[in-house]
């Protein structure tokens, strides 16, 4: 099934920009850039979209408005809005069980303990493919996992992240599906 929909997770507002728990936010933008889409709030899907063709297919990239534990809501909207199906769909988000710059995709399985795709796979299900970028762990084990995910990213971690292709990535899921994406992208 054809990827229609990617959604970067992460918070609304400025207090947010450049944590670490945006990241999927700002590897979406990341492709709006590339692709040259222009993000609009759109009151029907709860969400900040923007249309653009990767490799001559119409994917929309939705940024959901509101805090990343309601994540859910927006998506939920969002594919219902647009009549897509979870399967049709990608998220990406921050993981702190990858090293920073480190992707991994899949589909289906659990939340892995992050509260976003928790709120997403209760709303839609678990049927829609992950993209996974390393933030990598928290520094010491007694820290506050809310203090680390929201922490700034630091510019050596930025660097790895930036080396990222997240336009290869998203042509991979659009163009081959996840199954041949997984095989080129997961090696890394």
């Amino acid at each position: 099934m054809s990827i229609k929909v990617i959604f970067g997770l992460g918070n609304t507002g400025a207090m947010y920009a450049g944590t670490r728990h945006n990241t999927g936010a700002m590897f979406l933008m990341r492709l709006a850039n590339a692709y040259g889409g222009h993000f609009a709030k759109n009151k029907y899907c709860a969400a900040f979209v923007a249309k653009v063709k990767i490799c001559s297919a119409d994917v929309v990239l939705a940024f959901c408005d509101g805090y990343m534990n309601n994540s859910g809501d927006g998506v939920a909207k969002t594919l219902s809005f647009l009549k897509v199906k979870p399967a049709e769909a990608a998220v990406i988000y921050d993981d702190i069980t990858l090293d920073a710059g480190r992707v991994k995709l899949s589909q289906g399985g659990s939340s892995g303990g992050h509260n976003g795709v928790a709120s997403v796979m209760d709303r839609i299900g678990n049927d829609f493919v992950r993209v996974r970028v390393g933030i990598g762990a928290k520094p010491f084990k007694e820290m506050p996992l809310a203090d680390y995910v929201l922490g700034k990213i630091p510019d050596d971690d930025w660097l790895l992240m930036k080396g990222v292709d997240i336009c290869a990535i998203a042509e991979a899921i659009v163009r081959d599906g996840i199954a041949k994406a997984q095989n080129v992208f997961n090696r890394c």
